[in-house]
């Protein structure tokens, strides 16, 4: 039986978008909303078992293709992740997120 990460690969907007806003990204970043790209996937955690998280990448990243092969990858190896949670769940601080081991 072949092992399949469930993945899925969005556009930021609505209440994501929202929730970025002023967090993780502000008017006047390099890289506007529209050229950031949401990747829900599942992911084996410590227990071990299925979970699912999500992280944000280039447009560019996403549509090449290779976050997703990576993820895929990771997954069929049962490889473990603690959790992949957003940075706003951190109020936007990466020494909170890597304190937690977040992906």
């Amino acid at each position: 039986m072949r092992i399949v990460a469930l993945m899925k690969v969005r556009k930021i907007e609505g209440k994501v978008g929202e929730r970025m806003t002023g967090v993780s990204w502000r008017p006047g970043c390099p890289v506007g909303l529209k050229r950031l790209r949401l990747i829900r996937t599942s992911f084996w955690n410590f227990d071990p078992k299925r979970d699912k998280g999500s992280i944000v990448v280039h447009e560019d990243e996403a549509e090449a293709e290779e976050i997703v092969r990576v993820f895929r990858s990771l997954y069929r190896q049962k490889f473990k992740i603690r959790r992949m949670e957003l940075i706003e769940r951190y109020d936007g601080s990466d020494h909170a997120s890597m304190n937690a081991d977040n992906t």
